[in-house]
């Protein structure tokens, strides 16, 4: 009986852990993402590893991924450390069982220095990350514009068979200028500027699903004012994002 309680209680603790990420964290919208994967196959863009763990040093959280029975990684005697997850990702893989959890290391095919190999079935496999694997995104390809309502913050566009959503924001940075349009910027700190609410009349676009973008300058609100821009801003970024294509290569190249 003592086993059983024992057990419950880690099952609930791993539901209730996997519920949402830890703060500072993006759960990716893994809808539109091509793939989790040892290897990122052709047509995609290998972004990183997925970590084991959740910590500082993890781009996104992946938390219904992270091994969850005590342990995130399989260390060996000879210095190698292998990433664990808490769902099974490959056929074969590593199983390692830690408290009656357990967790698996994928194995990619092939053999490999600076990592676990291993003979199955007599073929050969190495131990392996699992990457993040984005969908390369082509500029050229216009999208379908999704009409946002007034004074909405989000917008959306449909490019083929995916939907890209973004939110827009009024500051007070950028020139009232068209050669001066599709500049980035890093956070929206860099947007704005002083406590004068009535400059905040350029319009802001950036895209966080999929994957988060940089901020991109599109257009101002110069007769409109800043209650203009607030209005019709997240209209300006389906119309920079739909009808221009370097707005498009400028998100992309920073997503």
């Amino acid at each position: 009986m003592k086993r059983l309680w024992i057990v419950f209680l880690l099952l609930f603790v791993v539901d209730a852990f996997a519920a949402s990420c830890p703060t500072g964290f993006v759960k990716y919208d893994r809808s539109l993402q091509y793939s989790l994967a040892t290897s990122c196959a052709s047509g995609t863009t290998d972004v990183g590893a997925v970590s084991g763990s959740c910590d500082a040093t993890d781009s996104g959280c992946f938390i219904d991924y992270v091994c969850n029975a005590g342990v995130s990684t399989l260390k060996t005697s000879t210095g190698l450390s292998v990433p664990l997850y808490a769902t099974k990702l490959t056929t074969p893989s590593l199983n390692v069982s830690v408290d009656g959890g357990v967790c698996y290391a994928p194995l990619a095919t092939g053999k490999t220095t600076g990592a676990i190999n291993v003979v199955h079935g007599g073929n050969q496999y190495h131990s392996s990350s699992l990457r993040k694997c984005k969908r390369t995104l082509n500029a050229a390809t216009t999208p379908t514009k999704v009409t946002p309502g007034d004074s909405s913050v989000n917008w959306s566009v449909v490019v083929g068979d995916r939907t890209l959503k973004g939110i827009s924001y009024c500051g007070s940075k950028g020139t009232l200028s068209l050669s001066a349009l599709n500049v980035t910027a890093t956070s929206v700190s860099n947007t704005t500027a002083g406590s004068n609410l009535s400059a905040n009349i350029r319009c802001w676009c950036r895209v966080y699903s999929p994957f988060p973008s940089d901020w991109i300058y599109v257009n101002w609100f110069e007769s409109a004012g800043a209650s203009g821009c607030n209005r019709s801003c997240a209209q300006a970024c389906v119309n920079a994002f739909g009808q221009v294509q370097t707005v498009r290569a400028n998100t992309y190249n920073t997503m």
